[in-house]
């Protein structure tokens, strides 16, 4: 619509474009006006032209959005208000935070997790209610069962996973035992040493 706007005008109005070969105008393309009036009515009367466009643009637009909130409404899962409001529709975030409790309590890791606690704790209160029931020889021969499985557990684990060996205490010690060892040695042959030279002195 403008282009032909602006072609009518140019008839009307009798504009012209002068080209490089013009004598007056040698070096660059200029645009001229003959009519100045006319110009001036047609920019007026295009400016109401342009407001009818706009008006009936937003009706359409009006029009297309109704229609687009109707087919949409039923669907939670998509916000009519838009990305930077979608706060205010309270069926999208229903949907979003029902979506979100569920992906939190159907985590197998997270189930997996709370039931060995969970059996843990079934375990720890029937073992206590039957506590009293049961003789110190009894409680001996669990508590030693439980370390020797503990131990075995253990090396099981370290078996596996070698790099844990260095962590552990006993290692530790074992290390600065060794350490202290070699720096006794090296003390001791230092003395040696020196009584040796010394003797060898006293010899000559």
């Amino acid at each position: 619509m403008n282009i032909l706007n602006q072609a009518i005008y140019c008839d009307s109005t009798g504009s012209s474009i002068s080209t490089p070969d013009d004598d007056d105008h040698d070096e660059s393309y200029l645009f001229t006006l003959e009519n100045r009036h006319a110009y001036f009515l047609f920019v007026y009367f295009n400016f109401f032209f342009d407001c009818f466009l706009g008006i009936v643009s937003c009706i359409s637009r009006l029009f297309k959005s109704g229609i687009a909130l109707i087919l949409y409404m039923p669907r939670l899962d998509y916000s009519i208000f838009g990305r930077s409001l979608e706060k205010i529709d309270n069926g999208y975030t229903a949907y979003t935070s029902y979506l979100y409790v569920e992906a939190m309590h159907t985590h197998p890791i997270l189930i997996t997790f709370t039931q060995i606690i969970y059996m843990n704790i079934l375990d720890k209160r029937r073992r206590q209610k039957h506590f009293l029931l049961i003789d110190d020889k009894q409680i001996l021969e669990q508590y030693r069962r439980k370390c020797l499985r503990f131990r075995w557990f253990l090396l099981i684990t370290l078996m596996n996973n070698l790099s844990l060996i260095p962590t552990r205490r006993h290692h530790q010690k074992l290390t600065i035992n060794r350490h202290n060892q070699k720096i006794n040695q090296r003390t001791l042959s230092d003395s040696l040493v020196s009584n040796g030279t010394v003797t060898v002195n006293m010899c000559q």
